[in-house]
């Protein structure tokens, strides 16, 4: 039976510690000669200087603003090589994505390496004729040397137009839009250390034999297992299970024995095997309708092998006087005579027809044991009983009575 309840279970999700990775603009400003020296993909932030557009240069958002004004891993670019370890051939500019500024346009970028600009870089001037000292750029400016123009290989740059509401370009303008400071950034891993787990608490079960055994324990057919915790108990367990020694597993039935307070389970066939018997219950196996777990814990009990003690064996005491020969009353179903006493008066021989045998199997003695006398099976070391048969035991054997006359008696009920 299940126990319906308003309890929602709160999900933990699992962390743990991990690397994340950040990136950190540094003051450090590149020349033209800088990048067109790196042999390494360089991590860059590009930032424009004009009156409209003085900020940091994202290019990829696929709608304006192309430009964003303030630094964030968007206006991070790799600067890369297009031939690893050699310096001013061609770069291409990539983005964190892994995405390509295209030919067609700064603000088009593809995953396909194929379709990258080349670029290289320049230092354009008021003095070299590549600025016109465009006013809405001067104020901006604090050294012309390390003003920087990405010229593609169809000599033509990129042109990165209103920050608010321009498309970038490629084209040959010599103005604001066209001349950047480029900054290096450097790519931080910081330990992203785990939420903490939150606090389960737990408790212990208690498990007994039921019912009770008195004594040693001689068969398992139920355990009671107790939680302590009231009727608030929510399911009942599926992953408890009951081994022996060498790991079989026995099939048991659970059911509230009270209603979500305690759990019985039921084995059936009952365990009567000599044995030790083990009960695992896995920490978080049952539960409380407030979210709390009961610890691991194991309880084992031991069946002990039943040891027969095997009756003594009797001690044979002929009968004290040898002059006995005959045993009158002696008789079988037919009524004549079968038995005698051999001639050194110490054990009784079938005659059949009144002749002594020598034979061991028809060779009986008379036995002093617990106090009576009994007729004995020399070769079966057996009682021989009341109906003839043989037995460890005397409860039915046959008793030897002495007459007055000198003779035994002793009489079959068969």
């Amino acid at each position: 039976m299940r126990k319906f309840t308003f309890f929602l279970a709160m999900l933990v999700a699992m962390v743990t510690t991990s690397m994340a990775q950040s990136y950190e603009l540094t003051e450090t400003r590149l020349t033209s000669s800088d990048l067109n020296s790196k042999t390494e993909p360089t991590l860059i932030a590009i930032k424009n200087l004009s009156a409209t557009n003085n900020y940091w240069f994202v290019g990829n958002t696929g709608a304006a603003p192309y430009s964003a004004a303030e630094f964030s891993e968007d206006a991070v670019f790799v600067w890369e090589p297009v031939a690893p370890g050699v310096a001013g051939v061609a770069y291409c500019l990539k983005k964190l994505d892994g995405t390509y500024m295209t030919t067609v346009s700064p603000a088009e970028f593809s995953a396909e390496s194929g379709a990258a600009a080349l670029f290289t870089t320049t230092n354009p001037t008021v003095a070299n004729g590549g600025f016109n000292g465009d006013g809405d750029s001067m104020p901006y400016i604090d050294d012309e040397a390390l003003l920087v123009r990405f010229v593609n290989a169809t000599g033509t740059w990129i042109n990165v137009q209103n920050g608010d509401a321009g498309t970038p370009v490629y084209n040959n303008g010599t103005g604001g839009w066209t001349i950047h400071n480029v900054y290096l950034v450097e790519e931080k891993e910081e330990t992203v250390e785990p939420e903490p787990e939150p606090t389960v608490q737990t408790f212990a079960v208690e498990a007994a034999l039921f019912p009770a055994p008195q004594g040693d324990v001689t068969e398992i057919k139920g355990i009671r297992v107790e939680a302590n915790q009231g009727p608030s108990l929510s399911d009942l367990p599926t992953a408890w299970t009951l081994t022996n020694e060498a790991g079989n597993e026995y099939e048991m039935q659970f059911q509230w024995l009270y209603d979500w307070e305690t759990v019985l389970i039921m084995v059936n066939p009952a365990i009567t095997e000599a044995g030790t018997y083990t009960l695992t219950i896995p920490a978080g196996s049952l539960k409380t309708d407030d979210g709390k777990e009961c610890e691991a814990a194991t309880f084992s009990w031991t069946i002990e092998a039943t040891v027969v003690e095997p009756e003594p064996e009797p001690e044979v005491v002929p009968a004290a006087n040898k002059s006995y020969t005959v045993v009158a009353e002696g008789h079988s179903k037919g009524n004549s005579p079968q038995w005698a006493i051999n001639d050194e008066g110490t054990k009784f021989v079938s005659t059949g027809d009144n002749v002594i045998s020598t034979e061991e199997q028809k060779q009986f003695a008379f036995v002093a044991y617990e106090e009576n006398t009994y007729l004995y099976s020399v070769s079966a070391k057996k009682f021989v009983m009341k109906d003839a048969t043989l037995s460890d035991a005397t409860p039915d054997a046959i008793e030897i009575v002495k007459l007055d006359n000198g003779k035994f008696f002793f009489r079959f009920d068969a």
